[in-house]
């Protein structure tokens, strides 16, 4: 066996290269075992369980947001703090090992992860019943589904942090001196970012009140929101510089009106479902739990994407009879079919609110103020919508 004074002068490189080909093959491992697509290897029951299993899953649920998922995060932390270019170009063979060293882990965790999913998700939980589930708290037949979906984004978003690191490491030059492809180095930042961003929303999910669930939920419709009035703002007022919007500004008067009655009602929307945020309600010390059954909580929770589109629907309207204005007929029944779907999506979530969420604060100096503020939104959001109708009605 050769010393190491007898190696050749490219030995280091050469081991260096052997290593990165481990580390890569390993990702690859780890990115099969990520996929959500990847049929599991372990079979679920599809009866429902006993007590002894319902006792498992108050067991794995709590793991699975008290341990699994935080050290997936801490993981993946670790690997973006030992992959840093430049500690890697001074100490690669080092960093390289700890790499091989938590693969393993990562193996493990992620197996671990996906087999307390299954077991807190079977397969039978979309068949169950979501109008007589009110009393089981975290285990609510909506709120699992959420959760079953969420880990599978989490999964995705870690699949390709370890495809991006793999890219970076293909390409990365170990030996000191070498150089590094910055946008590998960005890439596979980008994808750390978001897989750990994915973890986090989960862990909130799993441990957070059915509250928290509603305002992860109203958080994307704000986001949304806002950006469609930006657009309508930008096409009501033909001055305005197009910051926003694709289609060109509104020019006949008329329809310009009609424009500022449904920014009202955007506005108005994105005041209920702000008021979800830590700003609002969230900001104060809840129930974890409601009454609400499964099917109640996903009206709220998916209210937001049904008012959303129905505003998305009356922009593109505004816009098409602004570019027919004169030559054919505005059309009046869309509009108002919109209008109208609109009081829809609104009614029952906001009633539900009242009737479950304002009820959370119950002993709190602030639940009246919530009671009075839901009735006068409601009123107003009506009053807003009622306008706009009688203004297409004018047209």
């Amino acid at each position: 066996m050769e010393s190491s004074s007898d190696r050749p002068v490219d030995q280091p490189g050469s081991e260096l290269q052997h290593l990165r080909d481990l580390v890569i093959l390993g990702f690859k491992d780890l990115m099969r075992k990520c996929d959500p697509d990847r049929i599991p290897t372990w079979e679920v029951s599809p009866t429902v369980p006993d007590d002894g299993v319902m006792d498992s899953r108050d067991i794995l649920y709590d793991q699975l947001h008290s341990t699994l998922l935080p050290l997936l995060k801490d993981h993946i932390i670790t690997l973006s703090t030992l992959l840093d270019p430049m500690s890697m170009q001074e100490e690669s063979e080092l960093k390289l090992r700890r790499v091989l060293e938590i693969q393993p882990e990562f193996n493990g965790n992620i197996t671990q992860i996906r087999s307390a999913v299954d077991a807190i998700c079977p397969q039978y939980l979309s068949t169950m019943s979501q109008t007589d589930d009110q009393e089981l708290k975290q285990f609510k037949v909506y709120r699992l589904l959420e959760i079953e979906k969420q880990v599978c984004v989490t999964l995705d978003e870690v699949y390709h942090s370890f495809k991006a690191i793999s890219s970076y490491m293909k390409r990365m030059k170990l030996l000191a001196g070498g150089s590094v492809n910055n946008l590998d180095v960005m890439w596979y930042l980008h994808w750390t970012e978001r897989a750990v961003a994915a973890i986090g929303l989960t862990i909130r999910l799993l441990k957070g009140s059915e509250l928290d669930v509603v305002n992860e939920c109203a958080k994307d419709t704000v986001f949304r929101i806002e950006y469609l009035l930006a657009t309508l703002l930008d096409i009501v007022n033909p001055n305005a510089p197009l910051r926003y919007a694709l289609d060109p500004p509104l020019t006949h008067q008329p329809i310009m009106e009609l424009g500022k009655l449904a920014i009202l009602i955007v506005q108005i929307s994105r005041l209920f479902f702000e008021k979800f945020s830590k700003h609002g309600m969230n900001g104060q010390t809840l129930q974890l739990f409601t009454q609400m059954n499964s099917e109640q909580l996903g009206c709220i929770c998916q209210s937001g994407e049904k008012v959303f589109a129905n505003h998305v629907k009356i922009w593109k309207l505004l816009c098409s009879a602004d570019a027919d204005f004169g030559e054919n007929p505005v059309d009046s029944r869309s509009f108002i079919e919109a209008a109208e779907d609109l009081v829809s999506a609104v009614e029952a979530p906001s009633r539900l609110v009242v009737l479950h969420l304002v009820p959370l604060l119950d002993g709190h100096p602030k639940q009246t103020f919530y009671l009075a503020w839901f009735a006068t939104w409601n009123t107003s959001i009506k009053t807003a919508i009622h306008n706009f109708v009688e203004a297409v009605n004018q047209l």
